[in-house]
């Protein structure tokens, strides 16, 4: 599960989940409008090809997130599920 101060790892580096918007119209959440803030920080910025900057924080949606970090969130289901 993706939870706010969690490493994460995005398509630029690892970086740290800061928050995450779900906008809502009183029936359901939209997943795919859902949008999450990743925070690299100085030491550890997020990777640009091609361009001088990095990013510090950068911004995504949670269908993206979840997407690239599919793995470590199956393993701590089975880690949970072990371990009830």
């Amino acid at each position: 599960m993706l939870k706010i101060h969690s490493k994460v790892m995005t398509e630029w580096g690892e970086g740290t989940l800061i928050s995450v918007e779900t906008p809502f119209n009183g029936l359901y959440v939209s997943y795919d409008q859902a949008k999450c803030v990743v925070w690299f920080g100085t030491l550890n910025p997020g990777k640009r090809e091609g361009v001088g900057a990095n990013w510090i924080s950068r911004e995504m949606t949670l269908k993206e997130l979840v997407e690239l970090n599919s793995d470590s969130i199956r393993d701590e289901k089975i880690n949970d599920i072990l371990h009830a």
